[in-house]
């Protein structure tokens, strides 16, 4: 019988940004849980959910990843607390609601943002959910694909309702983060050249310089830990 190497367990650190109910913690409970349930509460600070999976990687060896997936609350009071979450963040989700246009509308500031705080070689997508909701969607693929036109930036449409491309586009990020790690790759977010829009490279421009992560844990309540907390 042939005998497979599997690599030891890998640690991934994921962020998921976006407003007030664009569905965030449907995707991650989705992902993380496979369920779907209907009116969730607002995160208040932080939810938190975890999983682990499998694949093979770019030298054909099974790996299992152990995905922490940060589901951050898009309340402008807990700004300054969700801040935190970025330092060592491998990759974040910008989420908007493809039903709810003013979400659309915020999305270049929300990059801008998770730009700053992420480290360089961290991965950035933005991610279009309700797409099972046709009748009411606001906001076409060409207005999306202006919009990213500027930046250099993974785009997904999935339906945390109906589980469309959720499952697929959390291995797809999973598998370029592990291949951006393990080739020790600067700027790895720059190599995910995939995209709805045929693959299409868009640059990340105009964001102010990074800060150290130590800077940015320092300027959260003063170097002090941050803490989450689950609605109710």
């Amino acid at each position: 019988m042939a005998s497979f190497s599997r690599s030891r367990l890998s640690n991934y650190q994921y962020v998921v940004v976006g407003e007030v109910g664009v569905g965030k913690t449907s995707l991650v409970r989705q992902f993380t849980e496979s369920k779907f349930v209907l009116n969730v509460p607002n995160t208040v600070g932080v939810d938190f959910g975890t999983r682990v999976i499998n694949f093979k990687d770019y030298r054909g060896q099974f790996v299992d990843a152990k995905l922490q997936i940060w589901d951050l609350s898009g309340r402008e009071r807990f700004r300054q607390v969700t801040r935190c979450y970025y330092n060592d963040a491998d990759a974040a989700f910008i989420v908007f609601d493809l039903t709810r246009r003013s979400t659309f509308e915020k999305l270049t500031e929300r990059i801008h943002e998770v730009a700053d705080l992420l480290e360089p070689d961290a991965h950035i997508c933005v991610v279009g959910n309700k797409s099972d909701n046709n009748e009411t969607r606001s906001v076409t693929p060409e207005e999306i694909e202006a919009l990213l036109e500027p930046f250099r930036i993974v785009y997904y449409e999935v339906s945390a309702a109906s589980h469309t491309d959720v499952e697929s586009m959390f291995r797809r990020v999973t598998e370029e983060v592990h291949a951006g790690a393990r080739h020790h790759i600067p700027g790895a977010r720059s190599n995910l050249a995939h995209s709805t829009f045929a693959g299409s490279q868009m640059p990340l421009t105009g964001s102010p310089p990074l800060k150290s992560a130590r800077q940015r844990l320092t300027s959260c309540f003063g170097g002090l830990n941050c803490f989450g907390f689950r609605g109710s």
